[in-house]
This record gives structure tokens, sequence and C-alpha cells, in this order.
């Protein structure tokens, strides 16, 4: 188990001791703050900010311990660069878009068709091929899912990607046949979706 995904002593603070847990979570915000503001200043041309234990949180907790904090971060970097933000399989895309990011990096939870509709060209979405279709294969179920994925969004206000990280047994040619299809998908099979 990773030391940062230990649900039960988060829990235990965030029902016995939320004050001392709001103001670890306002430093860490502050200092991820400070964090993105100097890769801006060196030159990035985005940032992703990421809440990996989202799946873990109910949507009441996610929008009392994490929603402040990440509106906090963004607020304080600005609006200099887009501003991505991941949140591990969390489907409350309200909540995520309350953030003030630019675009959203949503998980297999999300059905991106049902996303753009919903929010039209308001934020960019990031998404959302499962990364255990990658490590299982075959290419030709790759290609389907990188297919319905552009098709989802019509491919516009969308970035091609994983519903999470790549996993580190994934065979490489799973990775080229992604990779490939994704260019294969020509702007001419786009249709603009939602408004």
């Amino acid at each position: 188990k990773s030391p940062g995904r230990d649900p039960d002593t988060t829990r235990r603070m965030m029902r016995d001791r939320p004050d001392v847990l709001h103001r670890l979570l306002a430093k860490l915000a502050e200092s991820t703050a400070a964090y993105l503001s100097y890769q801006i200043d060196c030159g990035v041309e985005a940032v992703q900010l990421f809440e990996s234990a989202a799946d873990l949180l109910s949507p009441e907790a996610y929008r009392t311990f994490a929603l402040p904090y990440q509106r906090e971060v963004f607020e304080r970097i600005g609006d200099r660069v887009p501003r991505i933000l991941f949140a591990r399989e969390f489907a409350d895309l309200e909540a995520m878009v309350a953030s003030g990011a630019d675009c959203l990096s949503v998980g297999t939870c999300v059905d991106l068709r049902e996303a753009r509709d919903r929010f039209g060209n308001r934020v960019a979405l990031q998404g959302n091929v499962n990364n255990r279709l990658l490590l299982d294969g075959p290419g030709e179920r790759i290609e389907e899912a990188v297919r319905a994925c552009i098709e989802a969004t019509g491919g516009y206000g969308h970035i091609l990607n994983l519903n999470h990280g790549l996993l580190p047994e994934t065979p490489p040619e799973h990775v080229s046949r992604f990779i490939e299809a994704a260019r294969r998908v020509s702007v001419a099979d786009r249709q603009p979706v939602g408004g």
C-alpha cells in the first residue's frame, strides 16, 4: 500500500481533528501554489494539480477537504498557463469545475460524451482510456478505445490520455499502438460536440 494512500488515518483526521487537517491542507496548498508558480516562471506551458486520493473521498468530503484548497492553488497561480485538475476516478464534475481548472483530467468513471454535453466548451477534458487496457491489450481493443474517446468529445477541447498513469508492466508495443491509433484519427473524422 502506498504511504500516501492511508484512508483510515485520513478519515479519522477528517472526523476527529478537522481543524488540524484544514491547517495542514492550507499549508500544502500554499506550498503547492509556490512550486507551481516557480514552474510557470521557469517556462512551463501548463500545470497539472493531482488529487490522487479523490477516489477515496465522498463527494461531501471532497467539497470540504479538497475543493477549497484546489481553488486556492489555482487562484494563487492565476491564469498565466492552462491549469489541469486530475482527481483520480472522481465523478463529481461540478466540484471539479468549481476548482477553477481550465481542463479536467477524468477517469473511466466519467462518460466523456455526457461531460462534453454538460459543460460544452467551459472546460477542456483529458482522458480517459483505461490504463489497464493498455496493459492487457489486444491492440484492436486499444484502437477501439482511442477512437471511442475521441468520438465522444468530437476531438475538440479534449486531450487524449489515460485514466491514470501508465502501469510499469505495460508492453511498449501497446503504448506504440495507442500513439499510432491517436495519429490515425483524422481531423475530418471529428465532429464538434457540445457548445
